[in-house]
Protein backbone atom coordinates (compact mmCIF):
# COMPACT_ATOMS: atom_id res chain seq x y z
CA UNK A 1 0.00 0.00 0.00
CA UNK A 2 3.01 2.74 0.64
CA UNK A 3 4.63 1.54 -2.73
CA UNK A 4 0.84 2.53 -4.35
CA UNK A 5 0.80 5.71 -2.48
CA UNK A 6 4.62 7.03 -3.32
CA UNK A 7 3.83 5.73 -7.06
CA UNK A 8 0.73 8.07 -6.70
CA UNK A 9 2.84 11.23 -5.23
CA UNK A 10 0.67 10.71 -2.16
CA UNK A 11 3.09 11.12 0.25
CA UNK A 12 1.55 11.88 3.29
CA UNK A 13 -0.77 8.57 2.44
CA UNK A 14 2.27 6.31 2.34
CA UNK A 15 4.15 7.77 5.47
CA UNK A 16 1.04 6.60 6.56
CA UNK A 17 1.21 3.14 5.01
CA UNK A 18 4.80 3.02 6.01
CA UNK A 19 4.55 4.16 9.54
CA UNK A 20 2.16 1.39 10.73
CA UNK A 21 4.87 -1.53 8.73
CA UNK A 22 7.31 0.20 11.26
CA UNK A 23 4.95 -0.36 14.38
CA UNK A 24 4.68 -3.80 13.19
CA UNK A 25 7.79 -4.71 14.02
CA UNK A 26 8.49 -6.75 10.77
CA UNK A 27 11.34 -9.03 9.77
CA UNK A 28 14.41 -7.21 8.88
CA UNK A 29 14.18 -6.86 5.00
CA UNK A 30 11.04 -5.58 5.34
CA UNK A 31 11.85 -2.97 8.09
CA UNK A 32 14.63 -1.94 6.16
CA UNK A 33 12.61 -1.62 3.08
CA UNK A 34 10.27 0.91 4.68
CA UNK A 35 12.99 2.51 6.66
CA UNK A 36 14.66 3.50 3.14
CA UNK A 37 10.99 4.53 1.78
CA UNK A 38 10.01 6.68 4.59
CA UNK A 39 13.48 8.52 4.14
CA UNK A 40 13.15 9.39 0.54
CA UNK A 41 9.69 9.92 0.81
CA UNK A 42 9.90 13.10 4.40
CA UNK A 43 12.74 14.57 2.95
CA UNK A 44 12.69 16.47 0.37
CA UNK A 45 8.88 15.31 -0.34
CA UNK A 46 7.66 16.64 2.69
CA UNK A 47 10.21 18.86 3.73
CA UNK A 48 11.17 16.28 7.33
CA UNK A 49 14.68 16.27 6.84
CA UNK A 50 15.13 15.40 10.78
CA UNK A 51 12.43 12.54 10.57
CA UNK A 52 14.09 11.07 7.27
CA UNK A 53 17.65 11.47 9.30
CA UNK A 54 15.87 8.92 11.94
CA UNK A 55 14.55 6.30 9.68
CA UNK A 56 17.87 5.71 7.53
CA UNK A 57 19.58 5.85 11.14
CA UNK A 58 17.31 3.26 12.47
CA UNK A 59 17.98 1.17 9.36
CA UNK A 60 21.90 1.15 9.61
CA UNK A 61 21.50 0.21 13.32
CA UNK A 62 20.05 -3.20 11.71
CA UNK A 63 22.74 -3.10 9.06
CA UNK A 64 25.08 -0.88 8.94
CA UNK A 65 27.06 -1.50 5.76
CA UNK A 66 23.48 -0.97 4.08
CA UNK A 67 25.46 1.36 1.33
CA UNK A 68 21.76 2.73 -0.53
CA UNK A 69 20.83 3.85 3.09
CA UNK A 70 24.80 4.70 3.52
CA UNK A 71 24.20 6.95 0.25
CA UNK A 72 21.06 8.36 1.20
CA UNK A 73 22.30 9.29 4.77
CA UNK A 74 25.22 10.72 3.11
CA UNK A 75 22.82 13.05 0.86
CA UNK A 76 20.52 14.39 3.66
CA UNK A 77 23.71 14.87 6.03
CA UNK A 78 25.19 16.58 3.02
CA UNK A 79 21.86 19.10 2.30
CA UNK A 80 20.73 19.37 6.26
CA UNK A 81 24.09 19.06 8.45
CA UNK A 82 25.86 18.77 10.17
CA UNK A 83 28.85 18.42 8.10
CA UNK A 84 31.15 16.51 10.22
CA UNK A 85 28.49 13.63 10.39
CA UNK A 86 28.20 13.75 6.73
CA UNK A 87 31.88 13.00 6.04
CA UNK A 88 31.45 10.39 8.78
CA UNK A 89 28.99 9.13 6.81
CA UNK A 90 30.49 9.20 3.28
CA UNK A 91 33.88 7.41 4.87
CA UNK A 92 31.66 4.44 6.08
CA UNK A 93 30.41 4.53 2.86
CA UNK A 94 33.47 4.74 1.05
CA UNK A 95 34.52 1.69 3.84
CA UNK A 96 31.60 -0.02 2.42
CA UNK A 97 32.18 -0.01 -1.13
CA UNK A 98 35.97 -0.53 -1.54
CA UNK A 99 34.82 -3.85 0.99
CA UNK A 100 32.36 -4.88 -1.97
CA UNK A 101 34.63 -3.70 -4.83
CA UNK A 102 32.10 -1.54 -5.94
CA UNK A 103 34.25 1.19 -8.08
CA UNK A 104 31.64 3.39 -9.03
CA UNK A 105 30.08 3.70 -5.33
CA UNK A 106 33.78 4.60 -4.08
CA UNK A 107 34.29 7.63 -6.53
CA UNK A 108 31.17 9.07 -5.79
CA UNK A 109 31.96 8.45 -1.64
CA UNK A 110 35.40 10.16 -2.28
CA UNK A 111 33.52 12.55 -4.09
CA UNK A 112 31.13 13.74 -0.84
CA UNK A 113 34.17 13.31 0.96
CA UNK A 114 36.08 15.93 -0.87
CA UNK A 115 32.74 17.85 -1.38
CA UNK A 116 33.09 17.96 2.57
CA UNK A 117 36.55 18.45 3.53
CA UNK A 118 36.24 21.85 0.64
CA UNK A 119 33.12 23.18 2.35
CA UNK A 120 35.55 22.92 5.94
CA UNK A 121 38.49 24.89 4.70
CA UNK A 122 40.45 21.31 4.21
CA UNK A 123 41.53 21.79 0.02
CA UNK A 124 44.40 19.65 0.48
CA UNK A 125 42.33 16.66 1.89
CA UNK A 126 39.47 17.63 -0.52
CA UNK A 127 42.15 16.89 -3.87
CA UNK A 128 43.81 13.43 -2.26
CA UNK A 129 39.76 12.14 -2.15
CA UNK A 130 39.26 13.63 -6.04
CA UNK A 131 42.83 12.70 -6.72
CA UNK A 132 41.58 8.99 -5.78
CA UNK A 133 38.17 9.17 -7.43
CA UNK A 134 39.83 10.16 -10.89
CA UNK A 135 42.48 7.20 -11.02
CA UNK A 136 39.21 5.21 -10.31
CA UNK A 137 37.02 6.43 -12.78
CA UNK A 138 39.00 8.97 -15.00
CA UNK A 139 38.23 12.44 -16.28
CA UNK A 140 34.39 12.06 -16.66
CA UNK A 141 32.14 13.04 -13.75
CA UNK A 142 31.98 15.62 -11.54
CA UNK A 143 34.88 14.24 -9.34
CA UNK A 144 37.27 15.68 -12.03
CA UNK A 145 35.56 18.77 -13.11
CA UNK A 146 36.31 19.72 -9.17
CA UNK A 147 39.66 18.67 -9.17
CA UNK A 148 40.54 20.63 -12.04
CA UNK A 149 39.56 23.49 -10.36
CA UNK A 150 41.85 23.22 -7.55
CA UNK A 151 44.91 22.76 -9.92
CA UNK A 152 47.68 25.40 -9.89
CA UNK A 153 47.46 27.37 -6.57
CA UNK A 154 46.13 24.58 -4.09
CA UNK A 155 46.86 21.53 -5.92
CA UNK A 156 50.11 21.04 -8.17
CA UNK A 157 48.80 19.62 -11.93
CA UNK A 158 51.16 17.03 -12.37
CA UNK A 159 49.35 14.97 -9.82
CA UNK A 160 45.95 15.54 -11.56
CA UNK A 161 47.72 13.64 -14.58
CA UNK A 162 49.55 11.48 -12.88
CA UNK A 163 45.69 10.17 -11.71
CA UNK A 164 44.59 10.00 -15.06
CA UNK A 165 47.75 8.01 -16.49
CA UNK A 166 47.21 5.33 -12.70
CA UNK A 167 43.31 5.25 -14.65
CA UNK A 168 45.34 3.70 -17.68
CA UNK A 169 47.16 1.64 -15.91
CA UNK A 170 45.02 0.02 -13.24
CA UNK A 171 42.36 -0.62 -16.42
CA UNK A 172 45.77 -2.26 -18.35
CA UNK A 173 46.06 -4.75 -15.58
CA UNK A 174 42.64 -5.58 -15.12
CA UNK A 175 41.85 -4.35 -11.80
CA UNK A 176 39.37 -1.22 -13.21
CA UNK A 177 37.17 -2.06 -16.05
CA UNK A 178 36.35 1.31 -18.54
CA UNK A 179 34.63 -0.27 -21.97
CA UNK A 180 36.50 3.01 -23.90
CA UNK A 181 39.56 5.05 -22.45
CA UNK A 182 39.64 7.43 -25.55
CA UNK A 183 38.39 10.52 -23.62
CA UNK A 184 41.17 9.33 -21.14
CA UNK A 185 43.92 9.13 -23.50
CA UNK A 186 42.57 12.76 -25.02
CA UNK A 187 42.67 15.07 -21.18
CA UNK A 188 45.94 13.26 -20.42
CA UNK A 189 47.50 14.59 -23.36
CA UNK A 190 45.89 17.97 -23.08
CA UNK A 191 46.98 18.05 -19.18
CA UNK A 192 50.52 17.01 -20.13
CA UNK A 193 50.38 19.71 -23.15
CA UNK A 194 48.87 22.40 -21.61
CA UNK A 195 49.31 22.29 -17.92
CA UNK A 196 52.65 20.96 -17.68
CA UNK A 197 54.41 22.00 -20.87
CA UNK A 198 55.43 17.98 -21.70
CA UNK A 199 55.13 18.13 -25.42
CA UNK A 200 56.70 14.75 -26.21
CA UNK A 201 54.24 12.85 -23.33
CA UNK A 202 51.54 14.22 -24.90
CA UNK A 203 52.47 13.04 -28.25
CA UNK A 204 53.19 9.18 -26.94
CA UNK A 205 49.84 9.36 -25.20
CA UNK A 206 48.15 9.93 -28.14
CA UNK A 207 49.74 7.50 -30.24
CA UNK A 208 49.40 5.02 -27.38
CA UNK A 209 45.18 5.93 -27.63
CA UNK A 210 45.82 5.49 -31.13
CA UNK A 211 47.34 1.85 -30.62
CA UNK A 212 43.93 0.98 -28.58
CA UNK A 213 42.11 3.16 -31.21
CA UNK A 214 42.99 2.74 -34.41
CA UNK A 215 40.92 5.12 -36.00
CA UNK A 216 39.58 7.11 -33.22
CA UNK A 217 39.06 10.48 -34.82
CA UNK A 218 39.41 12.50 -32.20
CA UNK A 219 42.49 11.18 -30.96
CA UNK A 220 44.35 11.19 -34.74
CA UNK A 221 42.90 14.86 -35.38
CA UNK A 222 44.65 15.71 -31.55
CA UNK A 223 47.57 13.81 -32.82
CA UNK A 224 47.95 16.01 -35.99
CA UNK A 225 47.45 19.36 -34.51
CA UNK A 226 50.01 18.42 -31.55
CA UNK A 227 52.32 17.80 -34.32
CA UNK A 228 51.96 20.99 -35.73
CA UNK A 229 51.94 23.05 -32.30
CA UNK A 230 55.49 21.01 -31.75
CA UNK A 231 56.67 22.45 -35.39
CA UNK A 232 56.48 19.16 -36.81
CA UNK A 233 54.56 20.40 -39.63
CA UNK A 234 55.48 17.58 -42.36
CA UNK A 235 54.67 14.54 -39.55
CA UNK A 236 51.10 16.67 -38.69
CA UNK A 237 50.37 16.91 -42.80
CA UNK A 238 50.69 13.11 -43.13
CA UNK A 239 48.88 12.28 -40.32
CA UNK A 240 45.87 14.67 -41.06
CA UNK A 241 46.06 13.59 -44.86
CA UNK A 242 45.56 9.76 -43.60
CA UNK A 243 43.03 10.97 -41.25
CA UNK A 244 40.69 12.86 -44.11
CA UNK A 245 41.50 9.69 -46.19
CA UNK A 246 40.31 7.06 -43.62
CA UNK A 247 36.71 9.39 -42.91
CA UNK A 248 36.58 12.60 -45.38
CA UNK A 249 33.44 13.92 -43.46
CA UNK A 250 35.41 15.29 -40.52
CA UNK A 251 35.35 18.91 -40.86
CA UNK A 252 37.76 20.08 -38.19
CA UNK A 253 40.50 17.36 -39.81
CA UNK A 254 40.46 19.71 -42.99
CA UNK A 255 40.31 22.44 -41.39
CA UNK A 256 43.13 21.55 -39.47
CA UNK A 257 44.88 20.53 -42.82
CA UNK A 258 44.29 23.59 -44.30
CA UNK A 259 45.77 25.60 -40.92
CA UNK A 260 49.00 24.08 -41.29
CA UNK A 261 49.33 24.28 -45.18
CA UNK A 262 48.80 28.09 -44.95
CA UNK A 263 51.14 28.15 -42.12
CA UNK A 264 53.88 26.78 -44.54
CA UNK A 265 52.47 29.14 -47.38
CA UNK A 266 51.11 26.73 -49.68
CA UNK A 267 48.08 28.32 -50.21
CA UNK A 268 46.76 26.91 -52.85
CA UNK A 269 46.96 23.50 -51.10
CA UNK A 270 45.23 24.90 -48.48
CA UNK A 271 41.95 25.95 -50.52
CA UNK A 272 41.62 22.62 -51.83
CA UNK A 273 42.21 21.64 -48.27
CA UNK A 274 38.98 23.99 -47.18
CA UNK A 275 36.82 22.97 -49.68
CA UNK A 276 35.24 19.92 -48.30
CA UNK A 277 34.44 21.97 -45.17
CA UNK A 278 31.53 23.55 -47.12
CA UNK A 279 30.02 20.41 -47.89
CA UNK A 280 30.61 18.49 -44.82
CA UNK A 281 30.62 21.49 -42.02
CA UNK A 282 29.82 24.89 -41.36
CA UNK A 283 32.57 27.42 -42.81
CA UNK A 284 33.72 30.41 -41.35
CA UNK A 285 33.26 33.65 -43.68
CA UNK A 286 37.47 33.32 -43.65
CA UNK A 287 37.21 29.60 -44.84
CA UNK A 288 34.53 30.76 -47.31
CA UNK A 289 36.97 33.76 -48.67
CA UNK A 290 40.10 30.74 -48.39
CA UNK A 291 38.53 28.59 -50.92
CA UNK A 292 37.15 31.10 -53.27
CA UNK A 293 40.44 32.94 -53.81
CA UNK A 294 42.21 30.29 -54.51
CA UNK A 295 39.15 28.07 -56.29
CA UNK A 296 40.56 24.57 -58.10
CA UNK A 297 38.65 24.48 -61.30
CA UNK A 298 38.59 20.25 -62.03
CA UNK A 299 39.10 19.09 -65.27
CA UNK A 300 39.57 15.52 -67.56
CA UNK A 301 42.41 14.41 -69.72
CA UNK A 302 43.71 11.82 -71.13
CA UNK A 303 47.27 10.79 -69.67
CA UNK A 304 50.27 12.76 -71.69
CA UNK A 305 47.99 15.11 -73.31
CA UNK A 306 49.39 17.85 -71.53
CA UNK A 307 52.49 18.68 -72.80
CA UNK A 308 54.21 22.44 -71.79
CA UNK A 309 52.12 24.71 -74.72
CA UNK A 310 49.39 23.50 -73.18
CA UNK A 311 49.99 23.63 -69.87
CA UNK A 312 51.59 27.71 -70.64
CA UNK A 313 47.77 28.10 -71.62
CA UNK A 314 46.03 27.46 -68.47
CA UNK A 315 44.86 30.26 -66.03
CA UNK A 316 45.85 30.13 -62.55
CA UNK A 317 43.65 31.73 -59.75
CA UNK A 318 45.85 34.65 -59.52
CA UNK A 319 49.06 35.91 -61.07
CA UNK A 320 51.54 35.00 -58.69
CA UNK A 321 50.32 31.46 -60.09
CA UNK A 322 50.09 32.45 -63.65
CA UNK A 323 53.24 32.97 -63.25
CA UNK A 324 54.29 29.80 -61.95
CA UNK A 325 52.93 27.68 -64.64
CA UNK A 326 54.17 30.01 -67.45
CA UNK A 327 57.69 28.95 -66.19
CA UNK A 328 56.68 25.06 -67.11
Amino acid sequence: LGDLYERNRQWKRAVEALERVVKLDPEQDEMITARMQLGRILSPQLGDAKGAIGHIEALLELAPAHRAGLKRLVSLRMDNGPLPAALQAAERLREAAEEDRDHAELAWALLQIGRVEQQQGDKKAAAKAWHAAVCLVGPGGDAAKEYRALLGRDEHPKRYADALAEHLRRVAAGDLHNEDLSTTFLELARAQYENLSQVEDALATLRGGLDSYPRHPQLWLALGDGLAKAGRQGEAIEELRRLVATDPTQADAWRSLARVLQEQARHVEAAIAIAPVLVVGEPTAVERNLEAKHRPRPGWAQPGSLGPATLQAISAADAEEETALIAL
